[in-house]
């Protein structure tokens, strides 16, 4: 009997404890009880139910299927000027917003260099000088080197081609004897390679002159650098990003640019130019979107799409686009290829800034009066696709296999495999439904 005491004395306690505390107390545990209970309660009740299903029939209408990828807006004509010295803005010809037309002066710059680094400078310039022009001297006279060397591998191959045709040396008046056949033979082997050996030469001058003229064209930048400048406008545009004043100093270094006038006493010399960017001009009203599309998507992209844009600077207004270009080769980029892609904004407005983000949705297919389901009745089935629908006689789902079209955000359509108006399976109702639970699903 003393075996069964402890258990009991166990089972007691909760009661005697419930018999002995305070009123309050025990309103709590009564609570306690009930919540637990009732969440045992929920949670067998849905272990027991049967599964329930949101369904929605197979209808018609239509599908858009989109390529959506984001860029940047650009403008056509976009030309960054610099200084091509380093000085002084001693004049400002245009502001923000002027329409200017190639050629037209826009700033003067005055420099800053000293006498001793003008001179320098311009010595510089005439060595480079000078050494282009024997680095082209000596390219002129390899050149004709050159051809004497092929000259004299076309005569002893004449040589070569008389001897295998006749048994008879016109200089000895006698049969050619085996060293004058080898004579013969070694003669157009070395004459071949002194050509080779010229026309490497020649090909190392050529190598030469260029590096010559990038020097000169270095050394010129340079110096003009070391000049007072009127910039001019290297296109057609309007003048925007200027913000740079009257007595603002501005550096000039080598590089890609616009074209400028540099005064230079009674002489003006055309140059590219570097540094940082006066002003850019811009032909503002004629934007474009630049986007990177990957390759899977690249082959539904076409010349003449439509496109619908949405700018972040433009909350809950869209834009139309067209594409203009697509790229036939594409870049690689760390494994990652890509098609640049082009589209004109066709409806801009004034208050469009380039280098604004822009999200592109392209229209690269469509079709009308078709069947359709939402995208989440699709299902993966043994490597194909196919729907769910309820079986009428067990009540559980069954796959029905089906062939599908184009594809949008919202729903796919529909070949063959299901009938219009046939309910297919889309979600499961329970998991969607909240628990009554306090503690939530």
């Amino acid at each position: 009997m003393n075996r069964f005491k402890t258990p009991l004395n166990v089972l007691k306690r909760p009661f005697t404890w419930f018999r002995s505390t305070r009123r309050r107390n025990k309103v709590f545990a009564v609570i306690a009880v009930l919540i637990i209970g009732s969440v045992l309660f929920n949670q067998v009740q849905a272990a027991n139910a049967k599964p329930q299903y949101v369904t929605k029939k197979v209808e018609r209408g239509t599908i858009v299927q989109l390529v959506s990828e984001t860029g940047n807006v650009n403008t056509a004509g976009r030309v960054d000027v610099p200084s091509t010295a380093t000085g002084i803005i001693e004049e400002l010809y245009v502001d923000n917003n002027d329409t200017v037309a190639i050629g037209q002066n826009l700033f003067k710059v005055r420099s800053t260099a000293s006498d001793q680094e003008k001179a320098s400078a311009n010595a510089t310039y005439q060595n480079a000088v000078s050494s282009y022009t024997t680095a082209v001297q000596s390219k002129e006279s390899l050149d004709a080197a050159m051809w004497l060397k092929r000259q004299a591998v076309l005569d002893a191959k004449n040589s070569d081609n008389y001897q295998n045709s006749n048994t008879t040396n016109p200089t000895t008046k006698s049969d050619y004897t085996e060293l004058e056949k080898q004579s013969i033979d070694n003669g157009v082997v070395l004459a071949e390679k002194d050509f080779t050996a010229a026309e490497k030469k020649y090909k190392e001058a050529d190598i030469a002159v260029r590096a010559a003229q990038a020097q000169v064209t270095s050394s010129l930048l340079s110096y003009q650098a070391t000049q007072n400048v009127i910039v001019k406008a290297p296109s057609d545009g309007t003048v925007t990003n200027l913000s740079f004043k009257v007595g603002d100093s501005v550096s000039a270094s080598g590089g890609g640019g616009a074209s400028a006038a540099v005064a230079t006493g009674a002489t003006s010399v055309s140059a590219a130019s570097g540094g940082s960017a006066v002003l850019t001009l811009a032909n503002l009203g004629d934007y474009s979107i630049k986007l990177a599309i990957n390759e899977v998507d690249i082959p539904k992209v076409k010349v003449a799409q439509s496109a619908e844009i949405s700018l972040d600077a433009f909350s809950g207004r869209s834009f139309t686009g067209l594409i203009t270009h697509v790229d036939q080769v594409g870049t690689n980029d760390q494994g990652i290829v890509t098609y640049n892609v082009v589209l004109d904004i066709t409806d801009p407005t004034d208050a469009i800034r380039p280098g604004m983000t822009a999200n592109v949705d392209i229209a690269v297919a469509n079709a009308r009066n078709i069947l359709t389901v939402p995208n989440s009745a699709i299902k993966p089935y043994q490597g194909k696709k196919a729907v769910q629908v309820v079986d009428p006689q067990t009540g559980e789902p069954k796959y029905i296999p089906v062939e599908v079209g184009i594809r949008s955000p919202e729903k796919t359509q529909i070949l063959r495999g299901v009938a219009l108006g046939t309910e297919v399976i889309t979600a499961l109702k329970n998991s969607q439904v909240p628990s009554d639970s306090p503690f939530g699903n």
